[in-house]
């Protein structure tokens, strides 16, 4: 047996190791480009987790971001997502935060569905946090915009 040589079940096992490390870079990549960060003001007290809800709502415009978006939004991993509970709690704690901010009640419950921003509670959101509303977000859901 050649001992330079790695045996081909050694390479094998190299290289699936190596394509989950890419597989786990484009898939953080790719939830990145669905949620890009915000940032919040400080004062605001969001957990990352919620801050990261909070963009994944943001995003959507005034669209539903499904239970299962909304999970995916709040953690780095697959493997980390919390259970499906958890997430009524974060948007409890994001509405009563974004109240004690002075912004309106502004995520609605779409039942058996997800979240979503209302419009009005997206405008301010965008005011608060100095950015503009993407027109196409808005236009799709109240016909606006066009």
């Amino acid at each position: 047996m050649n001992m330079h040589r790695p045996d081909p079940e050694a390479r094998r096992i190299a290289a699936l190791i190596e394509e989950i490390e890419t597989l786990r870079e484009e898939n953080r990549q790719l939830r990145e480009l669905l949620t890009p960060p915000i940032r919040v003001p400080e004062e605001w007290g969001l957990t990352l987790s919620e801050e990261r809800l909070l963009s994944a709502l943001q995003a959507a415009g005034t669209r539903t971001v499904t239970h299962e978006r909304a999970l995916t939004a709040t953690c780095d991993r697959e493997e980390d997502l919390p259970e499906r509970q958890i997430l009524s709690v974060l948007v409890s704690r994001v509405r009563k935060k974004l109240g004690r901010a002075g912004l309106p009640t502004s995520i609605e419950t779409v039942r058996a569905e997800g979240y979503r921003l209302t419009d009005r509670g997206l405008a301010a959101l965008n005011v608060a946090l100095k950015t503009e509303a993407d027109p196409h977000s808005l236009a799709s859901v109240t016909g606006r915009g066009r």
